[in-house]
């Protein structure tokens, strides 16, 4: 799977393709953790790793919440990421 797009695992994904989800959450969890640890900085919030690995976590949920309403609504036009 790693070769496909993002598309094509988002689709996957929203058809409810568990080793899609996996790759997705593998694709996109480092870049992810990035972004949450630079805002906790920005913001001056003492955080652990594992504040971060909770938050994202909690991100990756989002996505699937309420029958993959947020990955439903990606927009091909643009990066996933």
């Amino acid at each position: 799977m790693k070769e496909y797009p993002d598309k094509k695992i988002i689709d996957l994904c929203v058809s409810n393709d568990k080793q899609a989800w996996e790759e997705l959450v593998n694709r996109f969890s480092a870049l992810i953790n990035s972004i949450i640890r630079k805002k906790l900085l920005v913001l001056n919030f003492p955080h652990s790793n594992e504040d971060v690995e909770e938050i994202s976590a909690s991100t990756f949920n989002s996505l699937i919440e309420k029958d993959f309403y947020l990955l439903r609504k990606y927009n091909p036009d643009f990066s996933f990421s």
